[in-house]
């Protein structure tokens, strides 16, 4: 008695596991580009905060460039929409 062929059962389950993990990998990604996201606007509010325990002009270009920065990170957390 021949034994039936289990090429496409193995292909099949290889093929199933695989979308698995991409599924997984892509879910785990999109949540740390939120948290590297965070982290962004978290670092940019310390450097304001940084410029007023410093007592800066306000006429100096940092403060200029920490608006710009949490700014930039505000845009990217709410451009961000998780699934």
């Amino acid at each position: 008695m021949r034994s039936r062929n289990h090429l496409p059962l193995a292909l099949a389950g290889a093929l199933l596991l695989g979308l698995g993990l991409a599924g997984c990998n892509v879910e785990r990604n999109v949540a740390d580009d939120c948290w590297i996201d965070r982290g962004a606007l978290k670092s940019a509010n310390d450097f304001r905060l940084g410029l007023k325990a410093r007592n800066l002009a306000p006429e100096d270009g940092a403060w200029a460039s920490a608006d710009a920065r949490i700014t930039r990170a505000r845009n990217e957390l709410r451009a961000f929409r998780p699934r």
